[in-house]
This record gives C-alpha cells, structure tokens and sequence, in this order.
C-alpha cells in the first residue's frame, strides 16, 4: 500500500470512529502529538505507542460526535504526507457544535504511520472548551 493510500485508509478508519482500524496502519511506537494549546484541552501534548494513543483518540470519541469528517486534501511532499481535515463535531456534554480545520504531518515508514504530528487552532479550541464547560456549569445550576 502506498504511503498516502495508509494515511487515507487510516483517517477514513477515524472518521467512522474505528479506533482500532485507524490504529491498525500505524507503528507499535507511534508517536503522536496533538498540537491544540494546554489551557482547557487535556489532550494536548505528545503520547508514544499504540497503547498512549489510543486512550487520547477514546477521550475525543468519549467527548465528541462526528456530524463531519472530510479529507480536504493530503499531499506526499516525499517526507512526509501532509493533509488537511475539516470536521464538525458535537461536543456531546454542551450540544453544542464545533467546526474548523485541522493539519496533520504524518510520517511513514514500510507502510506503517510511524509519526502524527496534529495542529489545531489552540485559542480556539481553548475558546471552544471553555464556552462548552460554561454551557455545561450553567445548565446543571
């Protein structure tokens, strides 16, 4: 399979919230790092192996409903396959909605996703999680 081909099949995989299947095209080691601000997402930050990630991928599964997920584009510069992601998502606490773009450098080594590197808007997503847990606190006075 080709580098790109294991990148889409992997982010497909995601988008129907198959964590496994998405896992699936990636090394044992992988390294991801999730790049979206420190403030009020605990998932920012860099985990190792099958067995960091996938509890981070739960966490956004646990916290969001996909309503969107779209490949926008994904492009093998020969280091690396860099892609763009547009996602609507339903914070599922608040109902409230969230959409915008994200940007991923994935590396790929003898077909396997070795590295991820994810970048967010962080005054966003910090923007975002605050007015969700606002949402969240007012609701339940």
């Amino acid at each position: 399979m080709a580098r790109g081909e294991v990148v889409k099949a992997s982010l497909e995989a995601w988008g129907r919230r198959d964590i496994e299947q998405s896992l699936s095209y990636m090394d044992d080691d992988v390294v991801f790092t999730f790049n979206a601000g420190e403030g009020q997402l605990q998932l920012a930050g860099t985990c190792q192996g099958k067995d960091q990630v996938r509890p981070r991928l739960q966490e956004i599964l646990d916290l969001f409903d996909f309503q969107a997920l779209v490949v926008e584009s994904l492009r093998d510069d020969g280091e690396a396959i860099r892609t763009s992601m547009l996602f609507y998502y339903r914070h599922k606490a608040s109902g409230l909605t969230v959409e915008g773009r994200y940007r991923q450098v994935m590396r790929v080594e003898n077909g396997r996703i070795v590295r991820v590197d994810e970048y967010h808007d962080a005054a966003a997503v910090e923007a975002f999680m605050r007015m969700a847990a606002d949402t969240v606190a007012r609701r339940s006075k």
